[in-house]
């Protein structure tokens, strides 16, 4: 069982974290956070600040003719916000990286740059087809320890970017109604302590406690649950997987759930992990 994967992504330089959004993903100096976002797939801002002030604002929208493909310069931007930029494209969107007049530091602009360059040639083009068959048509969602591989037509409903408990909900797409939480618990040593997963996600999870017919299988640092809620014929299935990720002192959850059963084991982890 896995929660979240390292599989068809760049390497992750040193002293940086990723935030995936989008389609699209970033690598960012570790003491940059995810300040705000607004839009969504096909136009929006995401917002970088650290304690002082914002250092990184990237903006995307619909490709039109005539967006040039993602370069390595920075251009400077006129008028009183001022800063440098670098424009790009893929095979749908246009994007900005706009950096503050007080944030730009050239070498720290020029590394997120290439970093995020990187990234879309890995990834592939908007509609998130990757390198790889296993994640065709999904994209890499990951912030704060939320990650994993969710349908690229999957509505995002809502985000708590919380770096201690975050958690993304989507609804998938489909008449059958699907939806995948993604989240993350920081400190999960000093959390953790001597609980097993098990009761840990019961401590600090009320709405796991609140499932039915649970089925647990724990393996050291990883879990799943399988488990029921409802009744019949509203009955709704869970599949929810845990791996405590001692190197980056986190715990990694997903759940997935639908109306209904199953049809087999990890159908409902379209494009994501199987359990």
């Amino acid at each position: 069982m896995t929660v979240g994967s390292e599989k068809s992504l760049p390497a992750l330089p040193a002293g940086h974290h990723r935030v995936g959004f989008w389609g699209m993903l970033l690598s960012v100096p570790e003491h940059w956070n995810l300040h705000a976002y607004r839009g969504d797939r096909q136009a929006g801002m995401l917002v970088f600040a650290d304690m002082r002030e914002p250092r990184l604002e990237v903006r995307w929208r619909r490709a039109r003719r005539g967006d040039a493909a993602m370069g390595e310069e920075l251009t400077p931007i006129p008028g009183r916000q001022g800063g440098m930029a670098a424009h790009g494209r893929d095979g749908r969107r246009a994007y900005e990286l706009h950096f503050p007049r007080q944030a730009a530091d050239p070498l720290i602009m020029r590394r997120v740059v290439e970093e995020f360059r990187r990234a879309l040639a890995a990834l592939g083009d908007g509609e998130g087809r990757t390198s790889g068959p296993r994640h065709a048509g999904a994209w890499y969602w990951c912030v704060y320890g939320a990650e994993g591989w969710i349908d690229s037509h999957a509505r995002l409903l809502n985000a708590s970017l919380l770096p201690g408990a975050t958690r993304l909900t989507f609804r998938l797409p489909g008449l059958r109604p699907r939806w995948v939480r993604l989240g993350g618990f920081s400190r999960a040593e000093q959390l953790r302590e001597d609980l097993s997963l098990k009761q840990f996600v019961l401590s600090l999870m009320p709405d796991v406690r609140s499932l039915k017919q649970h089925l647990w299988n724990e393996a050291g640092d990883e879990a799943t649950l399988d488990a029921r809620s409802g009744v019949w014929p509203v009955q709704r299935s869970h599949h929810l997987a845990f791996r405590h990720d001692r190197a980056a002192n986190r715990i990694v959850w997903r759940h997935d759930s639908a109306l209904g059963q199953y049809n087999a084991p990890g159908s409902l982890r379209r494009g994501g992990e199987s359990g």
